[in-house]
């Protein structure tokens, strides 16, 4: 009830600007107190009114939905709603939830009929007398590589520009990579992932020795399982080994592109 009232006094303060009538009520009356919608982050932002991070959801078309936390004044901008991200709609105290669709389009001023792109977002004009707007780019939408995971995000993730999210590699693949995604100022994503199903271990076959070395130290490479099946064992045309998602190992033609690590452990994602 408090926080009602508390909204219900927004509402006046804002009337010089905003028409805080009945347009208004079915927002206020569909908020949904006490959860917030995680792992969905488009942006967040510090120290904004509740309005104005509706506005702000309002102004970007990928938006669907907004948290917001009354007490530190803090606003996260959402790409799902509850509904179709319902696993992720959780309780959560001093949150608050509310839907883009809920809201009036007019509380969006110029940008209430922008035709900014999905990836943008509409702001206006500063220092200027023309009442137009400009769209300018606010994410990187989502990841569209396919080999990579993404339910392992964490819940400061976003897709924001400037933000980070966080990916590792399907079971059964070696990662690479600190698994961290950035989202740049051009509106890419910069991978510091790779993920690899069969990777070269570094180790390659020395006639002189007939056998295995480490391609560094020219340490003998042990042998603990070679793969089930292997077609032959002529290392004159096979001489490079590399690891399989079972843990056995494979000789290879060694001009083969494969990326690589050498004399470290693989971790495997299982």
């Amino acid at each position: 009830m408090l926080l009602f009232h508390f909204f219900k006094c927004l509402c006046l303060v804002v009337g010089f600007f905003v028409r805080c009538n009945g347009s208004l009520q079915p927002g206020f009356s569909k908020i949904q107190r006490g959860y917030r919608l995680d792992r969905k982050l488009i942006q967040s932002f510090a120290q904004l009114s509740f309005l104005d991070c509706v506005i702000e959801c309002l102004v970007t078309p990928r938006c669907k939905s907004v948290n917001y936390f009354k007490g530190a004044n803090f606003c996260e901008t959402n790409y799902e709603n509850k509904t179709t991200a319902n696993t992720r709609y959780e309780n959560s105290a001093g949150w608050v939830y509310s839907e883009k669709e809920h809201w009036p389009k007019d509380l969006a001023g110029a940008c209430a009929n922008s035709n900014c792109q999905i990836n943008q977002t509409c702001k206006h004009k500063k220092y200027s007398v023309d009442p137009t707007n400009e769209c300018v780019l606010s994410d990187c939408g989502i990841p569209a590589r396919t080999d990579i995971d993404l339910s392992t995000t964490k819940r400061e993730d976003a897709i924001g520009i400037h933000r980070r999210i966080h990916a590792s590699c399907f079971d059964g693949s070696y990662q690479f990579g600190s698994g961290r995604l950035i989202c740049q100022s051009n509106g890419e994503w910069k991978y510091d992932i790779h993920c690899e199903k069969r990777v070269w271990t570094g180790g390659r076959y020395k006639a002189e020795e007939n056998n295995f070395v480490w391609t560094i130290n020219n340490e003998r490479v042990e042998i603990k399982r070679w793969a089930q099946n292997r077609t032959d064992n002529v290392y004159k045309y096979k001489s490079c080994i590399r690891f399989l998602v079972d843990g056995s190992l494979d000789n290879f033609l060694c001009t083969y592109p494969l990326s690589f690590i050498c004399e470290k452990t693989l971790i495997l994602n299982k």
